[in-house]
C-alpha cells in the first residue's frame, strides 16, 4: 500500500474513532450519571430530559423531533460535510442512550459528585470531539451560526 494512502487512511480512522469515543463519553455522562442522579443537561438534552420527568415521554424520541429542525436548517445554511459529522455524532449519542441505559450500570452517587463527575466526562467528551473540528450536535451548529 503507498504511504501517503496508508497515512490518509490512518487518519480517517483516528477521526472516526476519536468522534465516536467522544460521543461515547458523552452519551455515559448523560445517561448513567446526570439522568440516573435526577440531574439536568443543557441544551436539548436537558430539554428533553425535563419533558420527560413532566410527561413521561421517550427521551430519545424527543431529541430526534427537536434536532430534525436545526438539522434541516443546517443543511440548507452550512457545509453539508460539516452538517453530516454533526448530525452524526446526535444520531451516534441518541442510539447510545438506549443501549447504555440496557447495558450499563447507572453511576447512582451523591448530587454534587454526580454534577462533578458528570462535568468532567461531558468536558472530556466535547474536547474529543472540538478538537477534530467538529461539532458534536445541533446546538453546536446553532452556534456556529450565532458566532
Amino acid at each position: 500500500m503507498h504511504l501517503t494512502l496508508k497515512n490518509k487512511l490512518l487518519k480517517e480512522f483516528k477521526f472516526f474513532l476519536s468522534m465516536v469515543t467522544g460521543t461515547a463519553i458523552g452519551t455515559y455522562a448523560f445517561s448513567r450519571v446526570l439522568i440516573p442522579n435526577s440531574l439536568t443537561a443543557t441544551g436539548l438534552g436537558g430539554l428533553a430530559t425535563v419533558i420527560n420527568h413532566i410527561g413521561g415521554w421517550n427521551i430519545q424520541l424527543l431529541l430526534l423531533v427537536m434536532a430534525a429542525p436545526i438539522i434541516i436548517w443546517a443543511v440548507i445554511k452550512y457545509d453539508r460535510k460539516q452538517v453530516f459529522y454533526a448530525s452524526f455524532c446526535f444520531f451516534l449519542f441518541t442510539a447510545l442512550i438506549g443501549i447504555f441505559q440496557k447495558y450499563l450500570p447507572a453511576f447512582k452517587t451523591d448530587s454534587v459528585i454526580a454534577t462533578v463527575v458528570a462535568g468532567v466526562l461531558t468536558g472530556l467528551s466535547t474536547g474529543i470531539i472540538l478538537r477534530q473540528g467538529l461539532a458534536n450536535g445541533p446546538e453546536a451548529i446553532a452556534a456556529l451560526y450565532l458566532k
